[in-house]
Parts: structure tokens; C-alpha cells; sequence
């Protein structure tokens, strides 16, 4: 799987990519999903995250390309913020 960020790309066997997630739980970050959208090969959502103690914060977009039932491609940008409103 290759993960495209602002930082540079990454290729990730799908073991390491469950791993990276894995390795993410312990942060308890509540996510919300505010926009989700896909067809029969992409998927996008918008989402924002924060912790229960309100000490860590995180917004993102991220795209998926879905090839054989399964995510070939991700393109991901976050900040440790969450989106404006207004």
C-alpha cells in the first residue's frame, strides 16, 4: 500500500499499516467524521479528533484508492489542529 503525505511517500505492507494503527490506539483519540464520500475505486472523508482530557487535537483529509476490494492507496494530509467553523 503507498501512502501519499506532504512529507513524502511511504510504501507499507498491509501488516505495517494495521501496525501503524495499532500503535496510534493508546493516544484515545475520538474521531468524527464530517464529510464521507466514495465510488466503486475512491473514498475521501474529513474528519477531526480529539482526546478525552482535551490535550491533544487533529484534523485530516484522507483519500483512498480501492483496487481488488482492497485500499491500494491513501493520500493523507493532518494537522494538529481542528477545522474553523464559521
Amino acid at each position: 500500500m503507498l501512502r501519499h503525505d506532504p512529507k513524502g511517500n511511504v510504501t507499507l505492507t498491509r501488516a505495517e499499516q494495521r501496525d501503524r494503527i495499532v500503535k496510534s490506539l493508546p493516544l484515545g483519540l475520538n474521531f468524527r467524521f464530517l464529510i464521507a464520500h466514495g465510488n466503486d475505486e475512491f473514498a475521501s472523508v474529513v474528519w477531526e479528533a480529539d482526546s478525552a482530557a482535551g490535550d491533544r487535537r487533529a484534523a485530516g483529509i484522507q483519500t483512498f484508492r480501492i483496487a481488488n476490494g482492497q485500499i491500494a492507496e491513501v493520500w493523507n494530509a493532518t494537522r494538529e489542529t481542528k477545522w474553523s467553523q464559521g
